[in-house]
């Protein structure tokens, strides 16, 4: 430390006042480059996640709506297009295209009165779910939604689907 010192000393004052200002803007160019630039790039990231999922979130209320509608507009009125063999061989195939885990129970003719269903108990992409969901709807099958959760854009839940 004595020998810092002693140079410092011994250093003109005009070379002393540019290793201060030297020092000063290198300790700046530090602070920018490794705590300032870090932080606002980290922001930058966040702030186009949160866009992001800010536009999923808007395209999964227009979906909603749309399928409320489409089952709104089928419920009775489309013709028997599928035997419940064929709704689940559909449903599953339809499931797997979208990469959505689901338990299928096949419901067949509770007391003569219903002609048979199937409960799906699905967990997947809030997105493709919501795809899936308008897919079934497209081909004409009746929706029931029991329950569907969202948690951090992945959507779980139950749903009971007739032909």
């Amino acid at each position: 430390m004595r020998q810092i010192i002693e140079w410092w000393n011994n250093v003109s004052l005009r070379e002393q006042v540019m290793l201060a200002l030297m020092g000063f803007f290198g300790l700046i160019a530090l602070v920018y480059f490794f705590a300032y630039q870090p932080v606002m790039q980290a922001h930058q990231q966040s702030q186009q996640r949160l866009d992001f999922a800010y536009q999923d979130y808007r395209w999964l209320q227009q979906q909603a709506q749309l399928i409320e509608d489409l089952r709104r507009k089928s419920r009775g009125v489309l013709p028997k297009l599928f035997t419940l063999g064929q709704l689940e061989e559909s449903v599953r195939k339809r499931l797997e295209e979208k990469n959505i885990q689901a338990n299928i129970e096949v419901i067949d003719n509770i007391n003569n009165v219903d002609e048979g269903f199937l409960r799906i108990e699905i967990s997947g992409n809030a997105v493709e779910v919501m795809k899936w969901l308008e897919s079934l709807i497209n081909s004409g099958h009746k929706i029931d939604l029991i329950s569907l959760e969202n948690s951090n854009n992945w959507l779980s839940g139950i749903i009971s689907v007739k032909t």
